[in-house]
């Protein structure tokens, strides 16, 4: 069995502040219609009614189609929805209408390399079997956490930061949370099996 490796990316998705958001310099700001579908078909993604949500994400992009954010979210919920060839199509804009390294980037970049559409070398660190005892021992070292500080120029440390994490292996979803994070505070987020939307029974690494 090879060590599992998950990727997860923590996108950004509400800023708790009266100041506006700054905006991508790469992309226009959202017309107030296309930000009302786009708040709307957050809200059905977040029920899990991914094909309301879906509808949503489409009728905005077909007013602004080349608005990333639109792009990525019409993506994650395609491929929510097993429509493959239309997912590849929504993360390929973004990967190259994004700056790489940005966590549109990772993540569709991510999902395309695992679902074999980029060869990208994610897999690498994962790609040899464990065959050893002493290797397999390491199944049982504590889970991790991601640590970190969240900071932002005029916001107070009252203010609250929502994250996003998914974390995504051989195309399947295991984990989907929302993290309130407050400024000024550590944060610590912990993935285990016990909280994720897949069993054990019905999720098993790739040997």
């Amino acid at each position: 069995m090879r060590t599992l490796v998950i990727v997860a990316v923590v996108a950004a998705l509400l800023l708790g502040c009266q100041q506006s958001r700054p905006a991508n310099p790469l992309a226009p700001p959202m017309g107030p219609a296309v930000r009302t579908l786009k708040e709307e078909g957050d809200q059905l993604a977040r029920s899990h009614d991914w094909a309301g949500a879906a509808t949503k994400y489409q009728t905005a992009l077909n007013r602004e189609s080349s608005n990333l954010e639109l792009r990525l979210a019409l993506g994650i919920t395609l491929s929510h929805l097993d429509r493959r060839e239309e997912t590849i199509e929504q993360f390929r804009w973004v990967v190259n209408h994004s700056q790489p390294g940005t966590p549109e980037f990772v993540m569709a970049r991510t999902w395309l390399v695992e679902a074999g559409e980029v060869d990208g070398g994610l897999r690498t660190a994962s790609a040899s079997p464990v065959t050893d005892a002493a290797s397999a021992s390491k199944e049982t070292t504590p889970k991790g956490g991601v640590r970190g500080m969240t900071s932002w120029p005029g916001v107070a440390p009252r203010e609250r930061l929502r994250l996003r994490a998914v974390a995504i292996d051989q195309n399947v979803e295991l984990w989907d949370k929302q993290v309130v994070v407050e400024a000024g505070k550590e944060t610590t987020l912990d993935l285990s099996a016990s909280d994720s939307s897949v069993s054990p029974r019905e999720f098993s690494p790739a040997n």
